[in-house]
């Protein structure tokens, strides 16, 4: 399995490179340097920081997939957008199963856990704007003709503002690094959704690929016994 090897590659340097930094982890200088330091304004801006802001994506994104699966349904007529449909039908299956039905509420219970706002936020951060972009060419490239009376996606999307990167690298990751140090848990337990003794095993855990995305920023903020550990959870999944 080439990328099961080319995981263990990364395991073995970060290993060697923590074993050599770091015989005993030091967490307070491991994390509290790496923290950022936010202004309030800043902190206003980015909507990892606010679980309304939060709800508010996540209802947006609903609404989105909801375009998506009917304009799916609509091309599939169509023998031009084969490509089209295609690559819709591969970003539905991102969509969350537990948010379908509910209401603002229940959408600020669910995104309140810290394991489905890292979720949110991986996908319109890491999934939604090469999606977008794909999508977009696309349709474009269809015969105007055939679109007649069809749902507009490209026109759609533009009223779907997606967060900054940042919110996704220093606002979710950090916030797992954080939930890591402070209650010592798993990265093992976290790529599976259990924070809470009382969660249950997601049925959406994270890929090998999110994993070794989060080895990698791990790495990049000088956590290294982080990438360590995030990198064999990587290499647990690609198994």
């Amino acid at each position: 399995n080439r990328l099961a090897l080319a995981m263990f590659r990364h395991l073995i340097v970060f290993v060697v490179c923590a074993c050599v930094s770091y015989s005993v982890p030091d967490y307070k200088l491991v994390f509290m340097d790496d923290i950022p330091q936010f202004s309030e304004e800043e902190k206003r801006e980015r909507v990892s920081s606010s679980c309304e802001d939060l709800a508010t994506l996540l209802e947006a994104e609903t609404r989105v997939f909801d375009l998506v699966q009917k304009s799916c349904d609509q091309l599939q007529k169509i023998d031009q957008a084969e490509k089209l449909v295609k690559c819709l039908q591969k970003l539905i299956l991102k969509r969350p199963k537990n948010v379908k039905d509910l209401h603002k509420p229940k959408l600020v219970e669910y995104i309140s856990h810290p394991f489905n706002s890292y979720k949110l936020l991986y996908r319109t951060t890491r999934v939604w704007p090469k999606q977008l972009q794909i999508i977009k060419q696309h349709y474009n490239s269809l015969p105007k003709k055939k679109l007649k009376n069809l749902i507009n996606l490209p026109r759609e999307f533009k009223f779907f503002e997606l967060p900054k990167e940042d919110d996704f690298t220093h606002g979710a990751i950090n916030g797992l690094f954080n939930l890591q140090r402070f209650y010592n848990l798993s990265s093992f337990d976290l790529a599976r959704g259990k924070i809470l003794k009382k969660d249950r095993e997601s049925i959406e855990p994270m890929s090998g690929e999110e994993a070794i995305f989060i080895a990698e920023q791990a790495a990049k903020m000088k956590n290294l016994h982080f990438s360590v550990e995030w990198f064999e959870v990587a290499l647990e999944l690609a198994m």
